[in-house]
């Protein structure tokens, strides 16, 4: 997109979100916009993805000029002399430990070296048990701020070259009354769509990536058998549904799986949201 509307390919990109941004704040201490208005580890993640919005409701510029000062206070800050070079590189390591900074370089070399690390968030080349939920928005709105995550991953014993496995999520929609269109309207949805989204109903795309050599037995949605869209990553099959959830709603995702029975400790990496999420892990450790 970026080459579409520039002209210009990059040469890589770095990621790096509000919670990590917080971490951040917490050891080099608060930055001061121009017009005064203080930004600390304590506000920066509502500041940045609740109050910004309803602040500046429908002025597009004005939000991302807002969010582009605060960027560039924090990084005249770090650059800078700060109170304590370890305390930002431990901020710094604890936004990697938790997914919360991501790097990729157009350069195959650096991306080999970079992929030896957290920060690339590929997916693992191995057959060991393995499930990653992945969250996306359908809706072009800005609901994710407002969803609560429960994630279990389950499986029958080491016997056999195949056991049953289930992956179940939970949804919740925490959203409040009286949010502006920009955040809870559906503009990502299609115009000719046949179907009618209440304002503040998060549109979600839930994506399982499932252990090598994994087989989908069913998918349900509410306990009813859904549609679901298959693709493979770097050797994991994923298994993709499409849900609405209603404000105030909880919706509960199941994945049915015969997965082979592989060695090693099972994994079930978070993606890294507002929510805080230990998934609940029943899986016996097999050694062959």
């Amino acid at each position: 997109m970026w080459a579409q509307q520039t002209g210009m390919n990059v040469d890589g990109v770095i990621a790096i979100d509000p919670i990590a941004l917080s971490y951040v704040l917490g050891a080099s201490g608060p930055v001061t916009m121009p017009d005064g208005e203080l930004i600390t580890a304590n506000n920066v993640v509502e500041l940045t993805e609740s109050t910004v919005y309803s602040r500046f409701p429908s002025d597009q510029r004005a939000r991302k000029q807002y969010l582009q000062e605060i960027a560039g206070e924090v990084v005249k800050k770090i650059t800078g002399p700060v109170k304590s070079s370890r305390d930002l590189l431990d901020a710094l390591g604890k936004a990697v430990s938790e997914g919360r900074i991501a790097v990729w370089s157009s350069s195959p070399v650096d991306q080999k070296l970079l992929e030896e690390t957290p920060i690339a968030h590929v997916v693992p080349k191995d057959p060991s048990p393995y499930a990653a939920v992945v969250i996306n928005n359908l809706g072009g709105n800005k609901m994710d701020y407002y969803l609560k995550r429960g994630i279990e991953y389950a499986a029958d014993a080491c016997d056999g070259a195949m056991r049953t496995t289930t992956v179940t999520i939970r949804l919740s929609n925490t959203a409040p009354d009286g949010l502006p269109d920009y955040v809870a309207a559906s503009p990502g949805l299609a115009t000719n769509a046949p179907v009618n989204v209440p304002s503040g109903t998060m549109l979600t795309s839930v994506r399982l990536f499932a252990t090598e050599g994994a087989v989908l037995k069913s998918a349900l949605a509410n306990g009813q058998r859904v549609p679901v869209f298959r693709g493979l990553e770097l050797g994991h099959p994923s298994f993709e549904v499409q849900v609405a959830i209603p404000p105030g709603k909880t919706g509960e995702l199941t994945f049915h799986l015969s997965e082979p029975t592989s060695a090693g400790a099972p994994r079930v990496p978070v993606q890294p949201l507002l929510d805080t999420v230990v998934p609940a892990v029943s899986v016996p450790e097999c050694t062959r």
